[in-house]
């Protein structure tokens, strides 16, 4: 009987660590997350290699190159909700998700087919990865691109309040916007650096590890940057830094979408 329990009790965790069913709240406090399995990292790139092209040329209010992505992020996104849709009953906003980025991603199809707007389909795929993102977290699964995403919110917010502003128009509430998200930019991208990078998994050659890092490294002095121009109290300094924390960002981004099959 204790062979048979043992025995049991070791499949149990063997199947713990191969199932993608295991909420956080379900771990002891000090318990690392469960790695989740190569298989669903690799779909998970190869679903961000088409969403991300098809969020950012949707987002240029360019129509060919948006169709052509929509055409390829629809069957994608359709061929990993069907293989994961149904995979984690543990989690009841599993499916809820899944249900609502459908949902986004078919809404951004038809503004795209009908060409009534890219902006509003690039707005309809921004909260995509916002949902995602809360679903890997949410069910403990670390994925590099989430950091990214993570970053984006606090980074933008610096942007819009410096965006299009003189020294002469510039607000003490856009200032305060500026001030007080900074903190969160340079604590979450301190993250982004830091985290492990799976050079593999991504299909980063050397070559892409290298503009990879350069961008880091630009963002990195950009928010350095915009610190010393607050500290100083630089006003036109300050506009200039805060809007240049999105270029470096953006192309780092822009390194997990695949834009060469839309050329």
């Amino acid at each position: 009987m204790r062979r048979r329990l043992f025995f049991l009790s070791v499949l149990a965790a063997l199947l713990l660590a191969v199932l993608v069913i295991a909420p956080s709240a379900a771990q002891p406090a000090a318990a690392a997350a469960p790695m989740p399995p190569t298989y669903l990292l690799a779909d998970m790139v190869t679903l961000d290699r088409a969403y991300i092209a098809a969020l950012a040329v949707t987002s240029l209010e360019k129509l060919e190159p948006s169709q052509k992505s929509m055409a390829i992020l629809v069957p994608t996104w359709a061929a990993f909700q069907a293989k994961y849709i149904g995979s984690n009953p543990a989690d009841p906003q599993w499916r809820p998700d899944f249900d609502a980025v459908n949902d986004m991603i078919g809404r951004a199809d038809e503004i795209v087919r009908a060409n009534s707007g890219l902006v509003a389909a690039h707005d309809e795929l921004e909260d995509v990865r916002i949902t995602l993102m809360g679903l890997r977290e949410r069910n403990g699964l670390t994925y590099y691109v989430d950091h990214l995403t993570r970053f984006h919110e606090p980074m933008e917010a610096i942007v819009l309040a410096a965006k299009g502003k003189t020294p002469q128009t510039l607000s003490a509430a856009d200032l305060d916007v500026i001030q007080s998200h900074l903190p969160a930019a340079r604590s979450i991208w301190a993250d982004v650096t830091a985290a492990p990078f799976d050079a593999a998994l991504f299909g980063f050659a050397p070559e892409k590890q290298a503009a990879m890092q350069k961008q880091l490294s630009a963002e990195s002095a950009a928010l350095s940057q915009l610190q010393a121009a607050l500290d100083a109290g630089d006003t036109p300094a300050i506009i200039q830094r805060a809007v240049a924390l999105k270029p470096a960002f953006s192309v780092l981004f822009m390194l997990f979408g695949d834009f060469d099959v839309l050329s």
